[in-house]
């Protein structure tokens, strides 16, 4: 404990509560209104969804329901069902109600952010009794020791970590920007490749590459020889996420077919239907594995990897890719010979290169910013366990 701090129960400082059952039925929730937060909704808005953008429910409804309506500045998790394993703690902007899954603390005498952050550390989920069946009782919430410096002190370290915190998402913007960027650069030099405005030569994706091969379906291990791609190693936006990496080996007569290297295109081929049809280029030296709901395409000289997969992530080639997926339960399908039909513009080779050169000058200044967005994290971690462990 720091010199001077004390330990309080969370319920001394604070009121706890359990949300109430949400409305059944669409005819229930408008576009006008107040916000109805589910446990769903808590990871989008921890991502910057704005509270006005999810279901809202009207007065009548509310009274209708007896539902009770929590302050802005309440926090947030879940404390039932499977969402309260993921630890997610959210701060409400507005008065908002809020469904019985999750648990809402109102602060009475601690800084609302300050409790945020320690939440965040101590996360909520480590009060689950028994992970198959988890729940959080309110009682349990109710013990929780927070250590419990002055007001003053309370500010000072929101103030350190809101700093840190900003940096981070202004350097997490600067690469979104630099996306917008590329597709922007894309659009002024070819046109939309789906209308094809600028008249360019058209060939199915399959007379274009000299492969379209499934990953391997064998299992990851423990200290494998390989590093080993998964479909949650390919980002939304069309990068390489190597946060979560497992490792596998592959027989010597089967590591040709499921190898990948730098130039190959990986397309995600079995998704949910908001994830199908990833797509991102290999640009790592390292050759690594890819598992089977990932198709490598492997190109000819005349169709420029980079080329291709800033086309693959825009908005009209995705919109394509969902409306030839097959769907199922919670799964979509794009098989290879799918992907192989799809008719891609070609513009002269040296216009791809041209292009390619360009996208490698903001790749190379994405690295930078990349570089300065993993040491902010990495101080804003080592703050949070200074104040909180």
């Amino acid at each position: 404990m720091k010199t001077g701090w004390e330990y309080k129960k969370l319920g001394d400082i604070s009121t706890i509560a359990a949300g109430q059952g949400a409305p059944q039925g669409d005819a229930n929730y408008s576009t006008q209104g107040t916000p109805f937060i589910k446990a769903g909704n808590l990871i989008d808005l921890i991502n910057g969804v704005d509270e006005n953008d999810i279901q809202k429910v009207t007065d009548d409804v509310a009274k209708s329901h007896k539902l009770r309506l929590y302050p802005s500045g309440s926090i947030l998790f879940a404390k039932s069902g499977m969402s309260c394993m993921k630890g997610y703690v959210y701060t409400t902007k507005n008065d908002c109600y809020v469904v019985s899954h999750l648990a809402i603390i109102t602060p009475k005498c601690i800084n609302s952010s300050y409790l945020n952050y320690f939440l965040q550390v101590k996360k909520p989920n480590s009060l689950v009794k028994d992970e198959a069946y988890p729940s959080i009782s309110l009682k349990d919430i109710s013990d929780i020791d927070i250590p419990y410096p002055s007001a003053e002190q309370q500010q000072s370290i929101v103030t350190e970590l809101d700093t840190l915190s900003a940096i981070i998402a202004d350097h997490k913007a600067q690469l979104k920007d630099y996306d917008a960027l590329e597709q922007s650069i894309f659009y002024d030099m070819f046109g939309d490749p789906v209308k094809n405005d600028k008249g360019w030569e058209v060939k199915k994706l399959g007379d274009c590459c000299s492969e379209l091969k499934y990953g391997t379906s064998r299992p990851a291990c423990e200290n494998g020889q390989y590093k080993y791609l998964r479909m949650g190693n390919l980002t939304l936006d069309g990068h390489l996420d190597l946060a979560d990496l497992k490792t596998i080996d592959i027989p010597d007569d089967e590591i040709d077919k499921c190898i990948v290297k730098y130039g190959d295109i990986l397309f995600n081929r079995t998704n949910s239907m908001e994830l199908i049809g990833k797509t991102c280029m290999f640009d790592l030296e390292e050759p690594m594995v890819i598992a089977g709901y990932i198709i490598r395409v492997r190109l000819f000289d005349t169709l420029n990897p980079r080329f291709l997969s800033i086309m693959f992530n825009l908005p009209s080639l995705k919109l394509l890719l969902k409306s030839m997926a097959k769907g199922a339960v919670n799964q979509a399908n794009i098989n290879s010979k799918e992907l192989a039909s799809i008719r891609v513009i070609l513009p002269p080779l040296p216009l791809q290169q041209q292009f390619a050169s360009k996208i490698e000058a903001i790749e190379q200044m994405k690295t930078e910013t990349k570089k300065a967005l993993q040491e902010a994290e990495t101080l804003f971690q080592a703050r949070m366990d200074y104040w909180f462990n």
